[in-house]
């Protein structure tokens, strides 16, 4: 499980660059702090994502827990509910991927030579 102090500090940081980009900056800087932000953007859009679901399972299930609750009510909950945690290790997966460290060389391009071959 991703530690939600590192979440909410992902989100911070975020924001903050989207303030900041909203501010006179050297053009220079823009660009760059205009880079970091796309890059982070699928970052945050899992982080939202497997939070959401999180969120949607405690709710589902305090239906669940109720003991005042409507039968049907529960009944609908608890599909819902395995529904939910059905999705919630993919997305958690999805968001441990995205948040591995880049590596360098992915900017930069590459060179393919194909030769033929001789079979045997």
């Amino acid at each position: 499980m991703i530690p939600q102090e590192t979440l909410d500090r992902l989100i911070d940081r975020y924001e903050g660059m989207q303030a900041e980009m909203s501010t006179d900056l050297a053009p220079e800087k823009y660009v760059k702090l205009s880079k970091d932000y796309a890059e982070m953007t699928p970052v945050v859009e899992g982080i939202r994502r497997y939070l959401a679901c999180r969120s949607e399972i405690e709710d589902t299930q305090s239906i669940v827990d109720d003991p005042d609750a409507d039968r049907d009510m529960v009944d609908m909950a608890q599909e819902e509910l395995r529904v939910l945690k059905a999705q919630e290790p993919g997305l958690e997966r999805a968001l441990q991927i995205l948040l591995l460290p880049k590596d360098e060389a992915d900017d930069r391009g590459v060179i393919l030579e194909v030769r033929a071959g001789t079979g045997g």
